[in-house]
């Protein structure tokens, strides 16, 4: 099956563990890394969106490691992590804290052993489970005891900058209207939100100049901050993100955080993306592929239902992409999931900057998979000890 891979691997077994994937790498660091460097490559590597991520335990010290991959773990909750341990056996203590981290395929061997195979191998098995890890998650202290380490429960909060990208089926399908709404609406929610358009034909850039009010480089609609005029289609080894940040430090606000960045890629049409040779549309496919929710927006007309057909396909490895009907007629998505079996999010029409309620729930619903989940405190044994006395 094809999957998509990311690899943090030292340089001395990169080859190896390439020859071992079948399928698409979409972050690659081969380098030997101190603990700043490791904070920062793991940053990274949580803004891209990947089934399997490979560590080599010889990439960098392992409380950095450690730190790394728990943030990790954080924005990539379900993302299958191999962890490379060579030269390490039961009873290690690094390796003991990243299975409380759900790091459960531990691949131990010595440093001139066969990783391409030990690699291959893993990934032909089913993911580990903690059972199959647990002899790892015992870790042996100074003085030889041993200490049964604590599984860790971890919060979904966002790490760094996600990224929202979307995309049309089709010309006029809605898809700057769903970019905007996208946007305002986790803006509403109190994040800080950049929107930027990469489609071939501009219309947020127009639209920003008619309504909205320049800030120096940059276009300020409401509370969204829109970069229209940022150069995408060069240097196609450097993400759209990245490109960002550049932009960013050109104007002066190297500052400035956000946590969403959202990308109106326009319609993808099928024969840009056939053209291995059209720069532009690869890139484009690329930042679909790695973001951190791929939103596609089509029609719900039945006569128009053969436009899903090609992104869909091309799309099969994300399962977790957001499809999305924007103003529906009728019941078109009801209808559509019957006729198709796709799962879809409906949203009526709506301006953008005013959001009914059935627009907000269905966004809620279409965000849900990068929005943090609150953490729900229950109130402490004095608290319900007074409100019993108090009903008494």
């Amino acid at each position: 099956m094809f999957r998509m891979y990311a690899l943090v691997v030292s340089p001395e077994r990169t080859d190896q563990v390439r020859q071992a994937i079948q399928g698409d790498i979409v972050y690659e660091s081969d380098e030997t890394l101190d603990s700043e460097s490791t904070r920062i490559v793991f940053e990274a590597v949580a803004r891209v969106s990947a089934r399997v991520l490979i560590v080599d335990m010889a990439v960098g010290p392992g409380r950095a490691l450690i730190a790394g991959i728990r943030h990790y773990r954080i924005a990539r909750p379900q993302t299958r992590i191999i962890l490379l341990a060579p030269g390490r056996e039961p009873g290690d203590q690094t390796v003991a804290q990243l299975v409380g981290l759900g790091v459960y395929d531990i691949i131990p061997g010595a440093n001139d052993a066969d990783w391409t195979e030990l690699v291959r191998t893993t990934l032909q098995k089913p993911a580990a489970t903690f059972a199959q890890a647990a002899r790892w998650h015992v870790a042996h202290s100074l003085n030889g005891d041993f200490t049964v380490r604590e599984r860790v429960s971890i919060e979904r909060v966002p790490l760094g900058t996600l990224t929202i990208a979307v995309a049309g089926v089709a010309p006029g399908v809605g898809c700057t209207h769903t970019a905007l709404l996208i946007s305002n609406y986790l803006s509403q929610l109190g994040r800080r939100v950049g929107l930027t358009e990469i489609a071939p034909r501009p219309a947020l850039a127009s639209l920003s100049h008619f309504l909205a009010k320049e800030r120096g480089g940059y276009w300020q609609l409401g509370r969204l901050d829109i970069y229209p005029d940022v150069d995408l289609n060069t240097d196609l080894s450097v993400t759209f993100t990245d490109k960002l940040s550049r932009r960013f430090r050109a104007l002066g606000q190297s500052g400035k955080k956000y946590e969403y960045l959202v990308f109106d890629l326009g319609p993808l049409s099928p024969a840009g993306l056939a053209n291995e040779n059209h720069g532009f549309y690869r890139a484009v496919w690329q930042e679909l592929l790695r973001s951190s929710l791929p939103v596609i927006v089509g029609s719900g007309a039945p006569w128009r239902y053969a436009d899903w057909g090609f992104l869909l396909h091309s799309l099969r490895e994300r399962q977790d992409a957001a499809l999305v009907i924007a103003a529906p007629t009728g019941d078109q998505a009801g209808e559509f999931s019957e006729q198709t079996g796709l799962s879809v999010v409906s949203l009526p029409f709506s301006d953008p900057f005013s959001l009914t309620s059935d627009v907000k729930t269905g966004l809620a619903k279409l965000v849900n998979p990068v929005v943090p989940i609150p953490k729900v405190q229950k109130p402490s044994l004095f608290k319900r000890v007074s409100q019993l006395i108090g009903h008494g």
